[in-house]
C-alpha cells in the first residue's frame, strides 16, 4: 500500500522552534556585549591611535627643520601630499599582506618566513617605485605644462626649473615607496613577535611614513 506521507506541519515544527532558539540564542549575545566589552575595545584602539597622534604631530618639528627648503622650493608645497601618500599606501598595501598571511597560517613569526617575505616584498617595492616614480615625474612636467608651477612661483620667485623639480619629486617617490613596502612589510612581524596586535601595522606604517 502507498505510505502515508508525513504531516508537513508536525515536521516543520522542530525546525521553526529550532529556529526561534537560535535568534533567542543570538538576541542573547548581543546583549550579552555590555558596556565593558564597547569600553574595552575603545581602550585597545584609542591608546594605539593617541600614541600615533602623538608621534604624527612630530612632523611639524620636521616642517619647521626644512622650513626654508619648503620656502625656497613651492614644488615640494604643491607635491607633498603626493609623496606622503604614496609611501602611506604602499607601505599599507605590504602590511595587510602580511597581515593577511599571519591570520590564514599562510605566514608564521619564524626568521625564515620573515626574510623570504621581507626579500619579495623589497622587490616588488622597486618595481612599484620605478613605476610610481615614473608617473610622478609626468606628473609634475603636466602642471609645468599647464602652468600650475608659474602660478604657484609667482610668490616664491626662485623655483629651480621644472624639471630638475620634477626629477627630484620623482626620486623622493622612488626612495619613499621603495622603503616603505620594506618597512611596511617588517611591520606586522615586528608587533606579532614583541606580542601586539598585528593590525595596528597599517595604521602605524601610514604615520611612520608621513613622518619620513
Amino acid at each position: 500500500s502507498r505510505p502515508v506521507d508525513a504531516d508537513p506541519a508536525a515536521d516543520a515544527t522542530p525546525t521553526a522552534a529550532a529556529s526561534s532558539d537560535d535568534v533567542t540564542g543570538m538576541d542573547g549575545d548581543l546583549i550579552g556585549m555590555d558596556a565593558e566589552t564597547v569600553v574595552d575595545e575603545a581602550w585597545e584602539r584609542g591608546r594605539w591611535l593617541l600614541g600615533l597622534l602623538v608621534l604624527q604631530s612630530s612632523s611639524s618639528v620636521v616642517l619647521q627643520h626644512y622650513g626654508d627648503l619648503v620656502r625656497d622650493n613651492l614644488i615640494i608645497t604643491l607635491f607633498l601630499t603626493m609623496l606622503v601618500g604614496a609611501g602611506g599606501n604602499a607601505g599599507n598595501q605590504s602590511a595587510i599582506r602580511v597581515i593577511r598571511g599571519l591570520a590564514t597560517g599562510e605566514m608564521v613569526t619564524t626568521r625564515e618566513c620573515f626574510v623570504g617575505t621581507l626579500w619579495r616584498q623589497a622587490r616588488v617595492g622597486f618595481l612599484l617605485a620605478s613605476f610610481l616614480s615614473a608617473g610622478g615625474f609626468a606628473r609634475v612636467m603636466v602642471t609645468e605644462a599647464t602652468g600650475g608651477l608659474d602660478a604657484a612661483g609667482s610668490a616664491g620667485g626662485d623655483d629651480p626649473p621644472a624639471a630638475v623639480g620634477a626629477f627630484g619629486i620623482a626620486l623622493s617617490l622612488f626612495c619613499i615607496v621603495t622603503l616603505s613596502t620594506v618597512a611596511g612589510t617588517a611591520m606586522p612581524f615586528a608587533l606579532a613577535a614583541s606580542g601586539q596586535d598585528p593590525a595596528n601595522a597599517g595604521t602605524t606604517i601610514q604615520v611612520v611614513m608621513d613622518i619620513m
